[in-house]
């Protein structure tokens, strides 16, 4: 392995590490298990808040020439007392954070479902209605909401469920999602759908389809392009 690959690998692996420090610390395991929204956000925002506060603390404390690396509970509880505003300050930081994020994803996600159920509407009047793109583009939306952890927000429950009991849009979510099988069975076991897939469902679009090859690609762009403004 030349210079050049072995730098890059250790930063990849640096990447990943960093990566893998923000998912703890963010505490984003906690949407596995609740769709993101008000009350996820709060006790997220404690828990960050908690840990930031802490190492800042800890930080302070051992910059300062005047303190020794023996621990103090008594000392601990004056610092504790003396910066709990800087406690105020990092929890409406870390909490409007956020909520700035949901509030982004939730706007894009809703705007996404209004231009599809005009799409359909129009399809539906029209005798040569475009079903493939829609369907396409309805896969597209699955995706965003599981990646968005909206899937299973009242809002876009049932209609994630229904839409993904349908043959066509399963078969392009499957095909043009990484792990599409594993990916489709647990977005609808988290919806309480159907998540039955046979080897004969996975249909790939056709590579002449400049639509169909591409449809679910700018609805993630356009997820990327919206939030690019919102760390995760």
């Amino acid at each position: 392995m030349s210079s050049v690959e072995q730098a890059s690998a250790k930063r990849r692996s640096a990447l990943r590490l960093w990566l893998s420090i923000v998912h703890v610390v963010s505490f984003e395991s906690l949407l596995k298990h609740r769709p993101n929204g008000g009350a996820v956000i709060l006790l997220r925002t404690i828990c960050v808040s908690v840990i930031v506060y802490l190492l800042v603390l800890t930080a302070v404390q051992v910059i300062d020439p005047e303190r020794t690396s023996t621990f103090d509970l008594t000392e601990a509880r004056l610092a504790i007392r003396n910066t709990i505003p800087r406690f105020g300050a990092i929890f409406a930081a870390v909490y409007v954070s956020l909520y700035s994020r949901f509030s982004s994803q939730w706007l894009y996600l809703a705007d996404l479902y209004n231009q599809l159920m005009a799409s359909e509407a129009r399809a539906a009047a029209s005798p040569n209605g475009k079903k493939m793109v829609l369907d396409l583009w309805k896969a597209g939306f699955l995706h965003d909401a599981c990646d968005l952890h909206l899937a299973r927000k009242p809002l876009f429950l049932s209609l994630v469920r229904r839409w993904g009991a349908e043959t066509a849009i399963r078969d392009y979510f499957v095909s043009t999602t990484p792990s599409g099988r594993e990916a489709y069975e647990e977005l609808m076991r988290s919806v309480g759908g159907t998540s039955a897939v046979t080897s004969a469902s996975a249909v790939t679009p056709a590579p002449n389809s400049a639509a169909g090859h591409s449809a679910r690609l700018p609805v993630r762009g356009a997820a990327r392009v919206r939030l690019a403004g919102h760390a995760k």
